[in-house]
């Protein structure tokens, strides 16, 4: 089991993550950036300089964060409602093609399957593939299957 984790890990740990890591980064980033995007009168309006050149209003209707949100939402909701409904509709067809039995990253476990397989042809292909399909990111260790002590073992 040690052999088929550490190779688990070593071949799929990382290069598995990284999507996701790519994706909660790029939420995370575009999230609080939409922040100052839309409150924020010096950022809202050289972010308006630069790529949408809509008319300022004038100082005094923009003095309080709300004003400055007020003037910005005319040009910040078409993208932020845009990614909000795209994102909602990407769950919702997630959602219903688990419903019906199509797991979206079973070709991936497939492959991975596949590899740890070609790695170790003496193992049972049937275990091998079964453990590679049910295997999280973490470390076998992390996860406890290699924590059994000795003397805890059935003998």
């Amino acid at each position: 089991v040690q052999q088929i984790s550490a190779a688990n890990d070593a071949k799929f740990h990382t290069l598995g993550k990284l999507p996701f890591f790519a994706g909660i980064m790029s939420a995370q980033v575009a999230g609080w950036a939409s922040l100052p995007l839309v409150f924020s009168k010096r950022v809202s309006t050289e972010f308006n300089h630069h790529a949408v050149t809509t008319e300022i209003p004038p100082d005094h209707e923009m003095e309080t964060m709300l004003e400055v949100g007020m003037w910005s939402w005319g040009w910040m909701e078409p993208p932020l409602g845009t990614i909000s409904f795209f994102l909602l509709c990407m769950q919702f067809a997630r959602d219903q093609r688990v419903t019906l039995g199509m797991h979206p990253f079973e070709r991936y476990k497939k492959w991975r399957a596949n590899e740890l397989i070609r790695e170790f042809p003496k193992y049972d292909t049937g275990m091998l593939s079964d453990f590679a399909k049910t295997f999280t990111f973490e470390s076998a260790e992390n996860a406890g299957l290699l924590s059994i002590a000795p003397s805890s073992r059935r003998r």
